[in-house]
C-alpha cells in the first residue's frame, strides 16, 4: 500500500497526480530504465520513447543493457530492423559482413529478390548483369490452307503454336537452346501430338525450300530453330538430341543436347519486333503444348547471356468474333467455319455464313472461297443464284428487303443494306432495291 516506503499510501499519491499511466502503481515504483523520472511506460505511451518491439521495454534501454541487440547501431533492436529472409539477422547487417549479397546495392541482399527480379533463371539479379533477353512469348500462328501429300487437309482442330524469345535491344544474338545435366532438361510436351509433314525436318535448316523460300506445304511443320526458316536461309544444327518422341507422340526430352548456331551468325538476331522464333509447334488436338528449356546467346554489348528453365504462358487472345475464345479453337472445335482456309472464321468476313442459296449443303462462302461457285461482283452471293435487291436472301425482291433499307439509312460499313457494296446505305442502295421490286424467286 506504501510501495516508496514515504508513509502516504499510494492510493492518495496516485489521485493526486503522480500516476502517469493510470494504473494504480504510483510512478516512483514503476520501471525507469534510463532512470529520467519518467517511468517507461509513460514514455512509450507518450511517444517520448521507442518500443518497437513492443515488449513493454525502451529500446534504449534493451540496447544499453546488450549491445549486441542493434548490429547496425540505428538505436532500434534488429528484431526491428527489416530481415527479408527471417534469419533473425537484419538485412542490413548481413551486407555488412558480406557486401557481395547486395549486388545492386537496394540494402536488400539478392536472394530475397531472386522470385521476381531474375528472368533469366541464372541466380544473378537481373540489376546486376547485362541482359538484353526479356523473356518467352508464344502466339497462335493462323493455319492457312494446308494440303498433305495425299491431298487431304490438317485436322482442323490442329494450332500452330510459335514460341520466342524475346529482346529489348537489336544488337542481341541468340546462339542456342539447350539441355543439360547442370542447368537443366529442354523439355516439350504435348496433348495430342504434333503435325510432322513427311517432307519436313526436326529443324528449321532442314526443311526444303526453293529460290521463292519455304514451300506453303510445309508452313506449319513442327520444328526447332534458333531464328531460322527453310534449308537455303537457316544454318542451325543439333547435338545430342533424340526426336523420336517429338516425331511420335509430340513429346521430348533433352537432358545433353542443343540446337545451335555459330556465335555472331545474323540468323540468331532478333526479328523487327524484337523476337527470334526457337519452336513452331502445331498441337493435333490444339492443346497448348508445355515445357522448358535453356538459353544462350550474347547482349548487345557482346557480353554472354545465359536464361535457364524459361516457359511460356498463355498466347494473346486472338478473336475477331469477339466471343473470348482464340479464333482458331472455334476454327478447331467446330463452332466456326473456314472455308478459305486462311485461319479467320468466315463469320468475320462474310455477312451470311450459313447461307445456301444454291442448295447443295454447302455454305455459299465456301463454294465461293473453293472456287465452286463464281462471285464476280464480290457480294458473297454465288452468281448462279444472285437475286439483286434480295438483301434478305429469301430469293424475292418485295418489301421486306425496302424494309432492310430504311432501318439502316445513313450507316456505313459491311451491312446487308448495303445493295451496292459501297460502304454506305443510302439513296443508291434504295433505287437498286425499288427498281428490282417484284424480280427473282
Amino acid at each position: 500500500l506504501d510501495c516508496d516506503g514515504d508513509g502516504v499510501l499510494d492510493s492518495c499519491q496516485s489521485s493526486s497526480g503522480n500516476d502517469c499511466d493510470g494504473d494504480g502503481v504510483l510512478d516512483d515504483c514503476e520501471a525507469d530504465c534510463d532512470g529520467d523520472g519518467t517511468p517507461d511506460d509513460c514514455q512509450i505511451l507518450e511517444g517520448s520513447g521507442s518500443d518497437c518491439d513492443t515488449d513493454g521495454t525502451l529500446d534504449a534501454c534493451q540496447i544499453a543493457d546488450d549491445p549486441s541487440l542493434d548490429c547496425n547501431g540505428n538505436g532500434l533492436p534488429d528484431a526491428c530492423d527489416p530481415d527479408c529472409d527471417g534469419d533473425g539477422t537484419a538485412d542490413e547487417c548481413q551486407i555488412a559482413g558480406d557486401p557481395s549479397i547486395d549486388c545492386n546495392g537496394d540494402d536488400i541482399p539478392d536472394f530475397c529478390q531472386i522470385a521476381s527480379g531474375d528472368v533469366n533463371n541464372d541466380g544473378v539479379l537481373d540489376d546486376c548483369q547485362p541482359l538484353d533477353f526479356t523473356g518467352i512469348e508464344v502466339e497462335i500462328a493462323p493455319i492457312t490452307g494446308v494440303v498433305r501429300d495425299d491431298g487431304s487437309l490438317m485436322p482442323l482442330s490442329a494450332v500452330c503454336y510459335r514460341i520466342y524469345a524475346t529482346f529489348d535491344d537489336p544488337a542481341a544474338h541468340l546462339i542456342g537452346l539447350y539441355g543439360s545435366p547442370n542447368d537443366g532438361s529442354m523439355i516439350f510436351t504435348t496433348g495430342g501430338g504434333l503435325y510432322q509433314d513427311p517432307e519436313g525436318g526436326d529443324l528449321a535448316s532442314e526443311r526444303p525450300c526453293d529460290e521463292n523460300g519455304l514451300y506453303p506445304e510445309l508452313a506449319f511443320d513442327s520444328l526447332l530453330t534458333v531464328g531460322g526458316d527453310c534449308g537455303s536461309t537457316a544454318s542451325e544444327t543439333q547435338v545430342g538430341i533424340d526426336f523420336t518422341g517429338f516425331n511420335t507422340t509430340g513429346s521430348m526430352v533433352a537432358n545433353d543436347g542443343i540446337v545451335l548456331i555459330n556465335p555472331g551468325d545474323p540468323q540468331g538476331a532478333p526479328d523487327a519486333d524484337g523476337r527470334v522464333l526457337v519452336a513452331q509447334l502445331t498441337s493435333l488436338d490444339g492443346s497448348r503444348p508445355e515445357g522448358r528449356f535453356n538459353l544462350i546467346g550474347t547482349n548487345g554489348d557482346g557480353s554472354d547471356f545465359q536464361a535457364l528453365q524459361v516457359t511460356w504462358g498463355q498466347p494473346a487472345l486472338v478473336d475477331c468474333n469477339g466471343n473470348g475464345l482464340q479464333d482458331a479453337f472455334d476454327i478447331g472445335g467446330g463452332g466456326s467455319l473456314d472455308c478459305n482456309l486462311d485461319g479467320v472464321p468466315d463469320e468475320c468476313q462474310t455477312k451470311n455464313p450459313d447461307r445456301d442459296c444454291n442448295g447443295n449443303g454447302t455454305p455459299d462462302w465456301c463454294d465461293i472461297s473453293r472456287g465452286v461457285s463464281a462471285d464476280d461482283n464480290g457480294n458473297g452471293i454465288p452468281d448462279e443464284c444472285e437475286c439483286e435487291g434480295d438483301l434478305n436472301g429469301d430469293g424475292t425482291v418485295n418489301v421486306d428487303d425496302i424494309i432492310i433499307v430504311i432501318l439502316a439509312w445513313g450507316m456505313v460499313g459491311d451491312l446487308p443494306a448495303d445493295a451496292n457494296n459501297d460502304g454506305m446505305v443510302d439513296g443508291q442502295d434504295l433505287g437498286l432495291v425499288i427498281n428490282a421490286f417484284g424480280g427473282c424467286a
